[in-house]
């Protein structure tokens, strides 16, 4: 995010204080052979946001230079690629020392957001740029005030203390400037305090809109901040000063839906469920993250397109619900009206047809298929129900596995095991004509032709198979508490008290530390991240396990990572008495090394042992 900033500021000498310096020590040119050494390493002074980055996908990151001897890759270049074009501002970038060798080379030391990948990254041979592995990157989008906006006044509509963007204000749009967080952790004091609107613009990630709001009463500017604008509601109509009396039955949540360059509003549909009462959320929060059920989702989706469809026909499309628009309308409250965001999109779905979302691990967009049959009704559901069970027709299933499987050839990405899972299955029975449905892959578990899938091993005494995860944390929990529960609780800015002390209460005594490291690491030698590419060949008959070995590079399995786990550390507070006690976290990965391949016959799977060791995640 880089409100005003000119690029020239960055490239400046004066702004980064530091590129004369550099430039003097290697004013003479390395001989070629010369061993590769550190001549500069200095911290980067130019403005914050003028150093968000984003990873290009040339370069892996390393924990020193890459050429410098003993260098240790901390992530590959496929993973680096899949980073660059998440949805999350999580997975944002920054720069913060700049390093150059004796042989010209710049190398910059980079962090995400979120803490989970740092390290040095090639950056080419000047520093009047980014360049290399690394280019710069605006987080945040400013844009132009509807009237709307502009004569409006709001007001926040839930106050509480959820940290979910439309509860709170933010010193900055969340997570678009690094360790920048809230203005204020608690908006009750709030309720009916009104707000006008001086500033908007959208996050480029996740492409949501925030405003940036201004108490009308003085004695509330300290809440004066950031908020995502699906989180106001309107106090006044535009201009008027007359109170909105939007009537919703309290079974149902009125979406208005506006669009996401200039806020206009473009339709409103009432959505309606049984078995609810006022003030119900639709959607579910858990482990910090709101979703909803998918036979919500795809009634959202499916009123939505038709909606959408009539007001503004080959302009608008929700396609599948991005992770931004399941987090706002999960957390609409019965009886209520929210907003919703949208933006201009791709075409609209052909009549008689399901367009399935094919995504990554992650949940991100790899590409879509349009599944047509000419005796459908539009609205009408691919399959069939029996009580609460959902089966798809066989001819349906072999015919989307088909058309799946040859859509995702090249992608690095497939069906487990090449085949529709049953739950996949009953994912697309719920999804109807006209409408879409999403199905989760993983990273190339099937192979193209004359490729054979790795399956990977630990290289012990009795080897045990590692499973693929998406991440970025590992699959376990201890007495209730997962990892990704920790994670956000360490997470929590220092002013968020009630997530530290969720923190420091977790882990009773140095013997529950104890366990639940026991329990994490053991966790975390059983599960891997993929690499994007994980398989052998191309090639025909049979090969030998030790001539694949000698080609495995980090890039095709040859490394591989686990999820992080935490480790920690309980102290038993002020002289042990448990007064002031805390409960520290230090985060790891397991570093898998190929050690071993059988040998096998190209097409068909083949089993990869890794060596296991443990390499420290810096976290702060």
């Amino acid at each position: 995010m880089r409100m005003d900033l000119k690029k020239s500021l960055f490239v400046s000498a004066t702004a980064l204080g530091l590129f004369t310096a550099i430039g003097a020590v290697n004013s003479t040119t390395a001989n070629a052979k010369t061993k590769v050494r550190v001549t500069s390493n200095r911290a980067m002074t130019s403005d914050a946001s003028s150093r968000n980055v984003n990873f290009t996908g040339s370069s892996a990151l390393y924990n020193k230079a890459g050429t410098l001897k003993g260098a240790r890759k901390v992530a590959s270049t496929s993973r680096l690629s899949r980073l660059a074009g998440t949805q999350s501002s999580t997975d944002n970038v920054r720069a913060y020392r700049v390093a150059r060798t004796n042989r010209g080379s710049i190398y910059y030391k980079v962090v995400t957001f979120n803490g989970n990948y740092r390290g040095w990254i090639y950056g080419g041979k000047s520093t009047a740029d980014f360049g290399g592995g690394v280019r710069q990157y605006d987080t945040f989008q400013t844009g132009a005030l509807s009237d709307a906006q502009k004569n409006g006044t709001f007001t926040i509509a839930n106050p509480g203390t959820t940290n979910d963007g439309k509860t709170v204000t933010y010193k900055q749009p969340a997570w678009t400037q690094y360790k920048v967080g809230r203005q204020i952790t608690d908006s009750s004091p709030l309720k009916g305090a009104t707000f006008k609107i001086d500033q908007v613009g959208t996050r480029t990630r996740e492409n949501d809109q925030w405003v940036h709001i201004t108490a009308t009463d003085t004695s509330k500017s300290a809440a004066n901040g950031w908020i995502l604008f699906s989180g106001l509601t309107s106090a006044t109509s535009s201009g008027s000063g007359s109170t909105t009396t939007d009537t919703v039955a309290d079974n149902a949540i009125k979406i208005n839906v506006v669009d996401s360059s200039n806020s206009q509003p473009i339709t409103s549909i009432t959505y309606t469920k049984n078995g609810v009462k006022k003030d119900d959320t639709l959607g579910l929060l858990t482990n910090g993250v709101w979703t909803l059920q998918t036979a919500d989702q795809n009634a959202l989706q499916t009123q939505l397109a038709a909606a959408l469809k009539t007001a503004a026909p080959n302009s608008y499309y929700p396609s599948t619900l991005t992770a931004a628009q399941i987090q706002t309308l999960a957390q609409g409250k019965f009886g209520s009206t929210i907003t919703l965001v949208v933006t201009k999109g791709t075409a609209p779905i052909a009549d008689k047809a399901v367009r399935v979302y094919l995504v990554d691990p992650n949940g991100n967009n790899i590409k879509y298929i349009d599944y047509t049959n000419t005796s459908a009704v539009n609205g009408n559901t691919l399959g069939t129900q029996n009580g609460s069970t959902w089966t798809l027709a066989a001819s349906d299933a072999t015919a989307l596995q088909d058309q799946i499987n040859k859509a995702l050839v090249g992608t690095g990405y497939a069906l487990p095991n090449g085949a529709l899972t049953a739950a996949n299955q009953t994912t697309l029975a719920q999804a109807t004509f006209g409408g879409t449905s999403k199905i989760y892959t993983v990273a190339n578990n099937v192979p193209e032709a004359g490729y054979s899938a790795m399956l990977p091993y630990t290289n012990d005494a009795t080897p045990g198979v590692l499973t693929v995860k998406a991440g970025p944390t590992i699959d376990a929990s201890y007495n209730g508490h997962s990892v990704s529960d920790i994670r956000s609780w360490d997470q929590a800015w220092w002013g968020d008290l009630l997530s530290k002390d969720k923190l420091n209460t977790s882990v009773k005594n140095a013997d529950d530390a104890e366990a639940a490291n026991k329990l994490f690491l053991g966790a975390a030698r059983s599960q891997y991240i993929a690499n994007g590419n994980m398989q052998i060949g191309s090639g025909n008959g049979t090969f030998k396990g030790a001539d694949v070995l000698k080609t495995l590079t980090s890039s095709n399995g040859g490394t591989l990572n686990s999820p992080i786990y935490p480790v920690l550390t309980y102290n038993p507070g002020i002289l042990g008495t448990g007064i002031n006690r805390t409960v520290t976290v230090k985060w790891y990965h397991l570093v898998y090394t190929a050690a071993k391949v059988d040998d096998g016959t190209y097409g068909t799977p083949v089993k990869v042992y890794y060596d296991v060791s443990s390499q420290p995640v810096q976290d702060n």
